[in-house]
């Protein structure tokens, strides 16, 4: 019996050391802290690592210490045709001021005379801290005495037969974004300058808001100098329908911006498409401008405005517009805005200081929770054991400090031995599937190379776009079949999740003129799919620090499972076994005192 027990307590041993291992076996964590997704953000810490977030444009990221970018040609993260998706959020102090800011942001953007540079839509002529985003969320980031220059030529609109010049589209300047669609801007900042800009579009903030934005709690101060010919503001250059701003301030100097189209600058915002609610500016504009907005088709409600236009002589004048509700400008000789209502400090104070979102803090009113910062020096960075190597970008690889920051260096990983595959296809319609999404990704790489890497190809250049039609037919049919073949959304289970995610990062390298061959219902069901892979990828992550797969859960609950029974089962034998030993000790007893009776007898 006693046998039987031992070898039952061995083997709930083993079978508990099992579980055990299954239990601490964990995936390593990758050497940049963090994991990228919402609930555990990669950490930004050094200028290399925020440089390093152009490698991974869907990511979540967290600024975690203060960076110092002086000495460095940033390039601006993302851009028009692949804009930055993810999220990027710096923690805020109790008087609503961020933690720690990005401080000397230099970023230049040269054009080239007749646009000779301009190729495909992909010039990366957006020039900030980023270039474009679309669908992202920046909270709490402070952009602190940055200096832009964007020296592409802004031309008209229009050319007299009703085309585009090329690159409109892609032509921006903002301290913090330079173009902005379908995305979500809360409490940040940015303070410097637009200096020697010849382009369209420049913001303090924001150089274009493309709609479908949400910008709340911000401010900008900054001085801009361009010739540029549409769309100049002190906090976003222009805006678009679907746009919203609440709660936001501007100041600064536009005075040096020499416009022929003077409705399409403002103090706070030049031409203007966006809902404004609780916004006001102080901001000088140059002669033919407007105190607040240069021109605005949208609704604005209680804002004012007191920066003076240079040349205006005249006190403002009474004027209506029934999109403009609740508004004031300062009613001084060089202050002017149509629609808004003249009145003096003491009027505003007494009109706005007392409405939601406002407070009556001085002589004019300010936004209710913003802490203006008047002294940055307090900002220093702090020490970092080292810089990131390749295996710290967010990208896993390819990526060091030096190719970050370095002015020369391709980013492209292309060479001329990779297109020369290209001789052997005799015609676009022999071209193969293989064949067709190689095509498009060197067609993604000539977007990334410089004008005289583009010509060292040769004829190389002519061949993709000749090939490139019949390449993204092919490329569409089979990715199609591809998203086709995925689970419905609710039906992702975690073994998916690779696939999906190596779909969508392939999809995300497409060209904006590939993407949008796809069909809608293939677009939204992959990106609706890829949503609910990182909600398993996260959920993972929160509840299993060991990092286990599904398959190791399962194993681990059917091991502990056994146990249980193993236990249950040895209790009960012990059960029995103590039952058999007691009736064996009376039988024993009971045949000793008969013995002892016999011997009396």
């Amino acid at each position: 019996m006693f046998c039987r027990l031992k070898k039952i307590i061995a083997l709930l041993s083993a079978v508990t050391i099992v579980a055990a291992m299954f239990v601490c076996t964990g995936i390593g964590t990758a050497a940049l802290e963090g994991k990228g997704t919402k609930s555990n953000p990669y950490l930004i810490k050094t200028a290399a690592q925020l440089q390093a977030m152009s490698e991974n444009l869907s990511a979540v990221y967290k600024l975690a210490n203060t960076i110092d970018l002086s000495g460095m040609d940033f390039k601006p993260i993302g851009y028009l045709a692949k804009p930055f998706t993810g999220t990027f959020t710096c923690d805020l102090n109790s008087d609503g001021t961020p933690k720690y800011i990005i401080k000397n942001l230099s970023v230049t953007v040269n054009g080239v005379e007749g646009y000779s540079d301009y190729i495909e839509k992909n010039s990366h002529w957006e020039a900030g801290l980023f270039g474009a985003i679309k669908g992202a969320t920046l909270t709490g980031i402070a952009v602190i005495d940055f200096t832009i220059k964007n020296t592409v030529e802004g031309k008209n609109q229009m050319n007299p037969d009703y085309s585009n010049n090329p690159g409109q589209d892609e032509m921006a300047a903002g301290g913090l974004v330079a173009i902005s669609t379908k995305s979500t801007i809360t409490n940040c900042i940015a303070v410097g300058k637009i200096v020697e800009s010849k382009n369209n579009w420049c913001g303090g903030l924001v150089g274009e808001l493309n709609g479908g934005n949400t910008v709340s709690s911000c401010y900008a101060q900054v001085t801009i100098q361009t010739s540029g010919l549409w769309c100049h503001g002190a906090f976003a250059g222009g805006s678009r329908s679907g746009d919203k701003i609440t709660n936001c301030m501007a100041s600064g100097d536009l005075t040096a911006a020499a416009l022929s189209k003077e409705y399409t600058t403002g103090g706070f915002v030049g031409q203007n498409g966006a809902t404004i609610e609780n916004c006001y500016s102080t901001a000088s504009v140059c002669a033919g401008g407007s105190s607040f907005a240069g021109g605005t088709s949208a609704a604005i409600k209680n804002c004012y405005a007191t920066g003076k236009v240079s040349g205006a002589s005249a006190a403002p004048s009474a004027s209506e517009d029934q999109n403009i509700t609740n508004c004031y400008i300062l009613n001084e000789a060089g202050c002017s805005q149509n629609g808004f209502t003249p009145a003096s400090a003491a009027e505003i104070l007494s009109k706005l200081g007392s409405v939601s979102g406002w407070q009556a803090s001085g002589s004019l009113p300010t936004i209710a929770g913003m802490t203006v910062i008047t002294d940055f020096s307090k900002y220093v960075p702090e020490a970092v054991a080292e810089e990131p190597t390749a295996s710290d970008s967010p990208a896993g690889e390819g990526t060091t400090s030096e190719a970050a920051s370095s002015e020369t260096e391709s980013a492209v990983s292309v060479s001329l031995d990779d297109f020369k595959f290209l001789d052997d296809i005799k015609g676009a319609k022999s071209i193969t599937v293989e064949q067709a999404y190689k095509i498009l990704e060197l067609k993604s790489a000539l977007i990334e190379m410089s004008t005289e890497e583009r010509a060292a190809l040769g004829d190389y250049v002519k061949k993709i776009s000749d090939y490139s039609d019949q390449a993204t037919l092919l490329v569409v049919s089979d990715f199609t079949e591809r998203v086709d073949a995925l689970p419905e959304a609710k039906k992702v289970k975690s073994a998916d999740v690779e696939n999906i995610k190596e779909l969508y990062s392939l999809y995300e390298s497409f060209p904006n003129d590939v993407k949008s061959a796809f069909t809608s219902e293939t677009a939204e069901k992959l990106e609706a799919c890829y949503k609910q892979a990182l909600k398993l990828e996260e959920g993972g992550d929160a509840t299993q620090s060991s990092g286990m797969t599904v398959s190791e859960k399962v194993i681990v609950i059917v091991l502990l499972s056994l146990s249980v029974l193993a236990l249950a089962g040895a209790v009960v034998l012990m059960i029995l076994n103590i039952k058999i030993l007691k009736k064996e000790k009376a039988a024993n007893e009971f045949a000793e005192d008969a013995e002892e009776e016999v011997s009396v007898e």
